[in-house]
């Protein structure tokens, strides 16, 4: 379902709905140059496109632009505190970071993005990520140690397959690891039973 931009000089733009898989919206902005896409999940909200020229950087403001009119006018207030904007692959030392407005706020540059649970840098390194679950996985792996009166190894090991592997294995055919310092950090993990 088309809509149009409104009276702007983006005004032969238009925004489709396209629901895909299971009824969750994708949506494409034409803005003459390339696609801009908005990705809908919940109440999260995620627009990305491919910046190469100056012109696209002010025509992805020019959809933020929009986003915002709209989300205005459907009284669907954005947090611009919890916005941010993140470049992914490598830019010219000559291109500083584009810098972005959601209404009259400014929306904050970051190097990494948290996105359901995963940290992902600006080169689509994991290593943060994975640094962050395995401190977690050995906080739990300790606690399990310790809270556990008997020592038992069949137990202990129930324990940390319940308890502690899940923080491992939580969406890891996304982040799986490929440097070595990764591999050995997540084996590291493995109960000394």
């Amino acid at each position: 379902m088309p809509l149009n931009w409104g009276q702007t000089d983006y005004k032969n733009r238009k925004f489709d709905f396209e629901f895909r898989g299971h009824g969750f919206p994708f949506i494409h902005v034409h803005t003459g140059l390339r696609h801009t896409n908005c990705k809908l999940y919940a109440d999260d909200v995620k627009l990305y496109t491919e910046l190469k020229t100056a012109a696209d950087e002010s025509c992805f403001q020019g959809c933020l632009d929009f986003l915002y009119s709209w989300s205005v006018t459907w009284q669907l207030a954005i947090s611009s505190k919890k916005c941010c904007t993140a470049t992914i692959g490598k830019l010219g030392d000559s291109w500083a970071k584009p810098k972005y407005c959601l209404g009259v706020e400014h929306i904050s540059v970051s190097d990494t993005v948290s996105d359901l649970g995963v940290i992902v840098d600006s080169h689509l390194s994991f290593s943060q990520h994975i640094e962050k679950i395995t401190c977690k996985a050995h906080q739990r792996a300790n606690l399990i140690h310790g809270c556990f009166v008997s020592k038992q190894r069949d137990l202990l090991v129930k324990a940390f397959i319940t308890y502690a592997r899940p923080i491992l294995q939580y969406n890891s055919p996304l982040w799986s690891p490929t440097l070595k310092k990764d591999i050995i950090s997540i084996e590291s993990v493995e109960p000394q039973l």
